[in-house]
């Protein structure tokens, strides 16, 4: 009797471990059944994770949101999607979209008219509950959350090759805010996916933008819209991937990729730091700033370092969430060519931020890159460098985007490094930056409209671009 539960008692423990390992092996299986260096991407969005920031950034609380829609989990979860008559929604796309790869996925014809496909994360169904009453609904894709949450890796169950990348509304509170779509961003994140992509960029081996082709968004909600991302070619032909700034610095599998990256290319983690993301970050911002007056939102979560298909720096950056871009439309250096392709929902001033562009101008620097990034890599650098300086890294890459600023400018070199260079760390407040940003403009013709209409010809008497602000400003940052 006892034998006989003893043999029941150990097939069931048996077969329980059987189901058990073959569950882990089908969640793994199903996990990597994505391009090998999409998939490396991927593996750091959600295994090398690291939301701390400095004092000047609230990080998200993720145990707000649901265990199982966590990037850390790594779990592929349905998403229930519904098609959307054109005439209920706010339609932003690029002159591209129809040549996507993935069009089908997005857009259908259907008795005469056209629908879009809405993506609804299982956190937000019941801020969707109007639409998924009025229209039918089916549960046809799957997702896995990006380090963002609600950026998501999206495949259709049917076509498993057709991956690609959605911003979704999620009605959780992350950070203190409802991480929803606000309409303006949808109209945003494709304006400047189709402005930038036109740009002749003096900065483009240095740094790119993953484009950003089609957003929608309800009419008559204020937030909910989604957004589709593109995966570049190159990594899913295997020849390219990408890892988030964060992944450099976070500790989760013990040896960070920092440490790895320099000791397989023989450097110390500080000279890996300036080469690969100082030098290139700063090449972009300065080339952006200076000749285009365009702005961005440089936390860890927002740009990616591109390695090649053996995982070597390639020495570009690609910036992600182009819904974080800036761009001060009242500078000559605008193109109203591509401004009038820009979608608008609203109005330029509300879509586009112009409240905000000047004061995005050092917000980029000083509180997104130093505050969400640097103070990061400082603290790694104090514990895995013997030699480091404890703050050094603060001087060194305002040194560099001094540096880049020149580079970007037509400006008397000994008269900038004389005036700016011989101390780099004075740098540190609004105003300070703004001179050294309202110099470089002007030195290449980059000026408010008013100014130029004014006095065309004569731009080095042309006041400080930012002046009227200056009596507002002070505080020095890190």
């Amino acid at each position: 009797m006892k034998l006989a539960h003893f043999v029941r008692l150990s097939s069931i423990l048996l077969l329980g471990l059987w189901l058990g390992l073959a569950s882990a092996f089908a969640a793994q299986f199903s996990r990597q059944d994505v391009p090998e260096q999409l998939y490396y991407w991927i593996d750091a969005e959600q295994n090398r994770i690291d939301r701390s920031v400095g004092n000047r950034i609230k990080a998200p609380d993720i145990a707000a949101q649901k265990p199982e829609y966590r990037p850390e989990n790594g779990n592929w979860f349905d998403i229930r999607t519904v098609w959307v008559p054109e005439e209920e929604l706010n339609v932003a796309d690029t002159d591209e979209m129809f040549a996507f790869r993935n069009s089908d996925e997005f857009i259908k014809e259907e008795g005469g008219k056209k629908y879009f496909r809405l993506f609804i994360h299982p956190e937000s169904e019941n801020f969707y509950q109007e639409i998924l009453a009025k229209y039918p609904s089916e549960i046809s894709h799957e997702a896995t959350s990006t380090a963002s949450s609600r950026t998501v890796l999206m495949r259709n169950k049917a076509s498993k090759d057709k991956l690609y990348f959605v911003k979704l509304s999620l009605d959780v509170e992350l950070g203190g805010v409802v991480r929803t779509v606000p309409a303006s961003e949808v109209a945003r994140s494709v304006g400047f996916s189709k402005y930038i992509s036109q740009l002749d960029l003096k900065s483009k081996e240095s740094y790119i933008i993953l484009r950003e082709p089609l957003a929608i968004v309800p009419k008559g909600m204020r937030r909910g819209g989604q957004i589709i991302r593109e995966i570049p070619e190159e990594i899913l032909k295997g020849e390219k991937t990408l890892v988030p700034i964060f992944s450099l610095y976070s500790t989760n599998q013990g040896e960070t990729l920092l440490e790895k990256y320099s000791k397989e290319l023989k450097i110390s983690p500080l000279e890996f730091v300036e080469k690969n993301l100082l030098e290139p970050f700063m090449r972009g911002y300065a080339d952006m700033i200076v000749n285009q007056s365009i702005s961005m939102e440089p936390h860890a979560q927002n740009f990616l370092m591109e390695l090649d298909r053996d995982k070597k720096p390639t020495g570009r950056l690609v910036y992600r969430d182009l819904g974080g871009f800036n761009i001060d439309f009242e500078t000559t250096a605008i193109r109203d060519d591509l401004k009038t392709k820009m979608p608008v929902f609203m109005s330029y001033a509300n879509d586009y931020h112009q409240e905000r562009a000047v004061d995005d101008v050092t917000k980029s620097i000083y509180v997104y890159f130093e505050n969400g990034v640097l103070t990061n890599i400082d603290k790694l650098l104090r514990k895995i460098d013997p030699k480091y300086k404890a703050d050094s890294i603060y001087e060194i890459s305002r040194k560099i985007m001094l540096e880049q600023i020149l580079a970007s400018s037509q400006l008397d070199p000994n008269i900038f490094r004389k005036k700016f260079l011989k101390n780099p760390i004075a740098i540190d407040s609004d105003q300070k930056l703004l001179e050294v940003v309202n110099e470089a403009r002007r030195s290449v013709g980059n000026m408010p409209k008013s100014v130029a209409k004014a006095a065309p010809a004569d731009c080095k008497k042309v006041p400080s671009l930012f002046g009227r602000l200056f009596k507002n400003l002070s505080g020095a940052h890190r």
